[in-house]
Parts: structure tokens; sequence; C-alpha cells
């Protein structure tokens, strides 16, 4: 949302949930508040990047994510849906788990409750183990 550039390698070394979605995307919407909770509750463990596919970029999203509170998450801009393109994205939402060394771990099409036992179970288990504090 900066206006600088980002790419896959910016992350190398961490689990990453990369999520497209759009201000237009009932799904994508009803989805957010999950993954701001997953976000939360994984912190540093697993880095959520919500990617806004939206055409107008930061002119409609930067108000959208202040006043849906949405700026909890990581959000990027792909005005081109360049990165939609790259992972052959058949629609919105979809999230792509991506894991350190970089490898595709998993995909979501569709609106998914990232707050569910089943999905977040699924999740951690892909995730490498908490280290002790």
């Amino acid at each position: 949302m900066a206006g600088k550039s980002a790419s896959l390698a910016d992350f190398k070394g961490k689990f990453v949930l990369v999520n497209l979605w759009a201000t237009w995307c009932q799904p994508c919407l009803r989805e957010m508040p999950s993954l701001i909770s997953l976000q939360g509750k994984l912190g540093p463990a697993l880095t959520v990047l919500a990617i806004s596919e939206d055409r107008a970029g930061a002119r409609i999203v930067k108000d959208f994510v202040a006043a849906h509170e949405f700026d909890k998450l990581a959000v990027y801009l792909d005005p081109n849906s360049t990165v939609g393109h790259a992972f052959e994205a058949r629609g919105l939402p979809t999230s792509i788990l991506i894991g350190a060394d970089g490898n595709v771990l998993g995909q979501v099409e569709g609106g998914a409750d990232w707050d569910s036992s089943a999905l977040r179970d699924a999740l951690t288990k892909l995730l490498p183990p908490a280290k002790p504090s």
C-alpha cells in the first residue's frame, strides 16, 4: 500500500499465506476477519499477505482497508492481477500457503473460515513447531 514493490523473495524463510481479494468481492469481505484472527493467533509463525486485485489500486483500497479495519494485515496492491495470474487463480478469494522454502504447500479457492478448528489444525500441522519461550 505504501507504493513499494515487493516479491515473495522478500519473505524467504517464512511461511506465507497469500490471500487474493478485492473490495467488491463479498466472500472476500466475509473471510477477512478470520484472516485477521489467524494472523493474530499464529503471529510470527505465519505471515498473511492480503493482496488486493482491485484495478483502481490504492485510490479505492486505502480508504476501504481503513474503514473496515483490515489494516491489521499486510495489504498489498496488484491492480494488474500479476499475482493472480502467476498463481493461476480462477476466482476470488484465493489463498495460497507457501512454505519457508518457497514451495506452494496448498491452496484454497473460495471463501474460508480461518477460525474453524479443522482449517486451523490443517494449517498448523504444516507450520514449524512453536519455539519454547
